[in-house]
């Protein structure tokens, strides 16, 4: 079964050893960040690697996902957690075990985001390409990366993706050029739509890549890729 899956995950990468600790993380609700944590562990998943959600958003979203899931399905572990005062332990003991630990990180600006900030091998913060009120969020997330950055003497690696994204909307296109300018290289090439499939799956506790959308599947499909090569 395992060769199964990696075989179905071709069309996304070559498997390769690596240890990541991946975030999903904004100071604001609705972004996608649940939605983007849970497809790419799916991914992941297929292709053969042992991955494991971390739940630290106190909705739970990504607990009530899991219990959805067959059990014929490829195997994703997870764990729920948002006590600042263990979390930090929790992943790296989390770090021993799994090639990808995902965390779907709280939407605030508590205490317990800057420890998943710091821990983090990569950092990644969906967007909506909604203009000045999400330049404004994006200002105050980096402010704290830079502040925390100063702290550590070291880079904390973060990349911005674009959810609900129609680059046919002159806005989204706008919205993508200002946001590239602010941020060279911090932003991802992969996007993901603004498709009903994203919200259908999560009933069933399926991410994309196991639907029937095969534009979702190609843009999940891509950004599992983009992380696996900033392992």
């Amino acid at each position: 079964m395992f060769f199964i899956y990696i075989i179905a995950f071709l069309e996304i990468e070559t498997l390769k050893l690596i240890t990541m600790i991946v975030s999903f993380i904004s100071y604001k609700g609705g972004v996608g960040k649940t939605t983007s944590t849970q497809n790419t562990a799916v991914c992941l998943a297929h292709a053969g690697y042992k991955v494991c959600v971390l739940d630290a958003d106190e909705s739970t979203s990504s607990k009530d996902w899991i219990e959805r899931r067959s059990a014929e399905m490829p195997k994703i572990d997870l764990i729920a957690d948002n006590d600042e005062d263990n979390i930090g332990i929790t992943i790296q003991e989390l770090q021993q075990e799994y090639d990808f630990v995902l965390i779907d990180s709280p939407p605030s600006q508590k205490p317990i985001s800057s420890i998943i900030l710091l821990i983090s091998d990569l950092v990644i913060v969906p967007l909506l390409p909604k203009g000045a009120q999400e330049t404004n969020t994006i200002h105050q997330l980096m402010k704290k990366v830079h502040n925390l950055e100063a702290t550590i003497g070291k880079e904390i690696m973060v990349r911005f993706i674009v959810n609900k994204y129609k680059d046919w909307v002159k806005s989204n296109l706008v919205f993508m050029e200002a946001l590239k300018e602010l941020y060279p290289n911090k932003v991802l090439d992969s996007t993901l739509g603004d498709r009903d499939e994203f919200s259908k799956v999560t009933h069933s506790g399926k991410g994309v890549y196991e639907g029937n959308d095969k534009k979702a599947k190609a843009e999940v499909i891509a950004l599992s890729k983009e992380i696996i090569n900033l392992g």
